[in-house]
């Protein structure tokens, strides 16, 4: 009998598990999701040998790639290597050699507490790779972010317990999507993770305490990978408070719109144009 005078019975078996915050994801309305792929801090992709390119102010001479979100602060400076944008069957994609590097100024990645940082590529290998030397596809300054290719695999770095041994194709496009997090403040119960061609995995990040301002395609002074990269995208999330955030992971509704997006783009064939007067 309860305090109102009422018998109870006994209560039943528990029912099934209740959808946890995460999973609520799922009900983000569309305006939420477009305002996310609409927060990115820069994104590079090509619809022709021309459109993607940053120009001098002439608009004769390439210096670079163009942020296609419209944010001129992060527009990717060729330091070497600049080649012009190839169309490559559905796509254009802009291609990379050993000698390539773009530096995107004044971006963090994820290493001081209360950021997030996120980063989605896609990318073919050009020709194999017959040593097993990394080759960097993205790095930051001390390269405690960065995801190099091997013969065999890739590697993440930045991981707490040693980066895990994926397998990519190296006949065919390779979609990959990381997310480095620093919401702690010791960094040491942070999660993170990746897809890798619709395998997800998570990491512990490692901890550093220099934050890096500066992010590279390739790599400024170490082998940059020989591929041709279709898309390249980044957002970085910073939190005015650590109280509430807890362990921040990027919702799968964002990460499947990040990675369905590269795979539309790889789908379309691009407008012929004017050749670009790069390399």
């Amino acid at each position: 009998m309860d305090k109102f005078g009422y018998i109870r019975g006994r209560r039943g078996p528990p029912g099934p598990p209740g959808k946890d915050a995460l999973q609520l994801r799922i009900w983000c309305p569309e305006s939420i999701v477009q305002q996310f792929r609409a927060s990115a801090t820069c994104c590079f992709y090509f619809n022709s040998r021309t459109d993607g390119i940053l120009y001098d102010s002439t608009g004769k001479i390439p210096k670079g790639l163009k942020n296609q979100v419209d944010k001129e602060e992060h527009n990717a400076i060729c330091l070497k290597g600049l080649k012009a944008p190839v169309e490559t069957g559905k796509s254009y994609s802009i291609p990379l050699t050993t000698d390539t590097c773009f530096e995107i100024s004044r971006i963090g990645s994820a290493i001081k507490p209360k950021t997030v940082f996120i980063i989605a590529f896609s990318f073919k290998l050009i020709k194999p790779i017959k040593d097993d030397l990394p080759y960097y596809i993205f790095s930051n300054t001390n390269s405690s972010r960065a995801v190099t290719l091997r013969k065999d695999w890739i590697d993440i770095a930045g991981c707490a317990r040693g980066s895990p041994q994926l397998k990519y194709l190296k006949d065919g496009w390779n979609i990959m999507l990381i997310q480095y997090s620093r919401v702690t403040r010791e960094g040491s119960d942070d999660r993170c993770f990746f897809i890798l061609n619709g395998r997800r995995g998570f990491f512990e990040p490692r901890v550093y305490e220099n934050d890096e301002r500066a992010l590279y395609i390739g790599h400024k002074s170490k082998p940059s990978a020989n591929i041709e990269l279709n898309y390249f995208e980044v957002h970085t999330k910073h939190f005015s408070e650590l109280s509430g955030v807890g362990e921040y992971l990027l919702p799968e509704t964002f990460s499947t719109l990040l990675l369905e997006d590269m795979e539309r783009r790889m789908s379309r064939f691009g407008e012929k144009e004017d050749d670009c007067d790069c390399e």
